[in-house]
């Protein structure tokens, strides 16, 4: 028999005992100890984490293609268990979910939950639009109780930092030039949050910088421990520090004004690859070298 389940509320919990007994539908109705059924609905479903759970004694399974494929499928005899589905999902599914008993516990089960999340991203690209300068760009719909964007930038790809946050409108297409002076790999990613603070990460999109910048960290081959910065302008709460390749600091020196050509000795470290940085309160220069014993 078929049967179509109510789309505001599809969760239910039927359960006939051990005997014969009648399952009434709107169609038809069955004797409950040996019995097929099959589900049908069509929802338009919005962007969000599902949870679905299907359960029967004995076989159930479940699609969301109208029976093309099965994300569910535990079609044999036994008794009463569960099978939880968990995906991301949004638009039109053309849900099937089928059961059959052949005795026993006469006992099927569907529940479906959602984690509804704040918006759906169409696309997100960063590219190089001047040397120091990275042009961030991407596309959203559905945004539902969404609120707003933070951009992130990171260099070592597990460290973010915010560098600006933008506010949700019903506009689809964002844009923001990020001004960075870089050597090196940059990470950028979108944190997505709603109006009761929930979150969602975009992916990362990454970028190989050459800054134009007037200042140079060198040698690439450290031979005698003594790393050099060099800089035609002043640099003020001028930081240089060192990282291993793991982005563990291990070393950092400080000037309040950064002029000329200054050096930092490479102290008590093993040889191998370091990343050195030199930060100020507005850029940041990185520089991978290999230190020689």
């Amino acid at each position: 028999m078929d049967q179509l389940p109510i789309a505001s509320s599809p969760t239910f919990d039927e359960s006939f005992g051990t005997s014969n007994g009648n399952y009434y539908t709107n169609s038809c109705s069955v004797v409950t100890e040996q019995f097929s059924a099959r589900y049908m609905l069509q929802q338009n479903l919005p962007y969000g984490n599902y949870f679905i759970t299907v359960g029967g004694d004995d076989g159930y399974r479940f699609s969301l293609d109208g029976g093309s494929t099965w994300v569910i499928n535990n079609w044999g005899d036994h008794a009463y268990t569960t099978t939880t589905y968990t995906a991301t999902l949004s638009g039109t599914k053309n849900m099937v979910l089928e059961y059959y008993e052949n005795g026993g516990a006469n006992r099927v089960t569907f529940d479906m939950s959602a984690n509804l999340l704040p918006v759906t991203l169409t696309s997100w690209t960063a590219t190089a639009s001047t040397d120091d300068q990275t042009l961030l760009k991407w596309a959203a719909t559905n945004a539902v109780d969404f609120d707003h964007y933070i951009i992130q930038r990171s260099t070592d790809g597990q460290n973010y930092q915010d560098i600006r946050t933008v506010p949700g409108s019903s506009i689809q297409d964002y844009s923001f030039t990020d001004v960075f002076p870089y050597n090196g790999l940059v990470y950028y990613r979108l944190e997505m949050v709603d109006l009761d603070g929930r979150a969602n990460y975009s992916s990362v999109a990454t970028l190989l910088r050459h800054s134009t910048t007037p200042t140079r960290i060198y040698p690439t081959i450290v031979e005698n421990s003594n790393v050099f910065v060099e800089t035609s302008k002043t640099i003020r709460q001028a930081r240089l520090e060192v990282f291993d390749m793991n982005g563990r600091r291990l070393q950092e020196k400080d000037w309040p004004a950064l002029e000329g050509r200054q050096q930092m000795a490479i102290t008590a470290l093993p040889a191998g690859a370091y990343l050195v940085r030199l930060s100020d309160s507005q850029s940041t220069i990185a520089k991978q070298i290999i230190l020689v014993r």
